[in-house]
Formats: structure tokens, C-alpha cells, sequence
């Protein structure tokens, strides 16, 4: 296992515990990702939109437990999935492979928590963990809340990536953040 469940404490006090997302959590995931697909549009993903089966979830969160580089998390409130976060190397070529990328989604109930801090230090232990110099994520540039934790959390603009989104039509862009670990 490459990572060892984590109760923290929420800003509200409530305990939130960080675990390694299993092949069991596949339906939940799926699931919640509706939840958040449809509570905000900053994501590639939408309510009813799912890009896989319960079985392909299962198969594709099996691949993840078996590759020692990349780890995917979930915070839950109770039995609740309120948040889901993934890092992986973009690449497994020596030239690359000092670099990762990484995503994460925090359920709307869940916002101002501390919920997206946690799961990002944690996933930023991770990587430094097996090497990573350079975390990466992309942000929609109107995502204040999300830029502003990033920046706290010491990531950096590097770049605007122009219409990287296209939602109800409407062209919308992002922010490459860069970290140094």
C-alpha cells in the first residue's frame, strides 16, 4: 500500500479521514463525480457524463493501486465522499519524470473545510516521496478560490492555456501552476 489512511481535523471540527481510493470505492467515486460535475462548471466533468462503467472504474482505480507512481485519494465526512485527488507523473521518461500532474475536486458542502489543503499536501508528500521536483495543474482562470489555495500552497502561474475549456459553447481558458517541491 503506498499510502496510510489520515484523520484530520476539518475547520468546523469534524473528522475528515484521507484513504487511498480502492476498487470497492468505484461506484461511490462515479457517483460523486456526478455530484461535483454538476455543482460547478471548473471541471472537465459533467453531471451524466461518466467516462467509465462501475467495472472500467474498478479496472482503472486497480491499474492505479498497482503503479507505485501515482496515487489517487479520497476524503471522506462519514461514509461520504467529499473529495477526490490524483497525482501521477506525466511521464515515466527519464527526461519527464521529475514532473507530475495532478487534479482534485472538493464536493461544494465540502468548500472551506480544509479539505483541498489537506488532500493537496498529502498528494505533494507523495510525490516528493518518489521524486518529483514539479508538480502541474491546470485551473480555469476564473477560479478564484482554487488559484488562491494554490498560491498559498506556493504554486505559481507559468502559463495561460487559451480556450483549454469549451462549455455550452463558450470558449473559457486556464492557468498551467507550477510548484517546485
Amino acid at each position: 500500500m503506498k499510502y496510510a489512511d489520515k484523520t484530520i481535523e476539518a475547520k468546523d471540527g469534524r473528522e475528515i479521514i484521507i484513504s487511498e481510493a480502492k476498487p470497492s470505492d468505484a461506484e461511490e467515486i462515479l457517483g460523486y463525480m456526478d455530484i461535483v460535475g454538476a455543482e460547478t462548471d471548473n471541471l472537465f466533468v459533467e453531471e451524466g457524463t461518466k467516462s467509465f462503467t462501475v467495472e472500467g472504474e474498478r479496472g482503472f482505480l486497480e491499474n492505479n493501486a498497482n503503479d507505485e507512481e501515482s496515487l489517487m485519494l479520497v476524503a471522506k465526512l462519514g461514509d461520504e465522499i467529499v473529495s477526490l485527488g490524483n497525482i501521477s507523473l506525466v511521464t515515466k521518461r527519464p527526461r519527464g519524470r521529475h514532473r507530475a500532474s495532478f487534479g482534485i475536486t472538493v464536493q461544494k458542502k465540502a468548500w472551506g473545510l480544509g479539505i483541498g489543503k489537506a488532500m493537496i499536501l498529502e498528494l505533494s508528500g507523495f510525490a516528493k516521496r518518489i521524486g518529483v521536483e514539479i508538480i502541474e495543474l491546470e485551473v480555469k482562470t476564473d477560479n478564484e478560490r482554487a488559484i488562491g489555495l494554490y498560491e498559498h500552497l506556493g504554486f505559481e502561474i507559468m502559463a495561460t492555456h487559451k480556450n483549454y475549456f469549451k462549455i455550452n459553447g463558450e470558449y473559457a481558458d486556464a492557468y498551467i501552476m507550477q510548484k517546485y517541491i
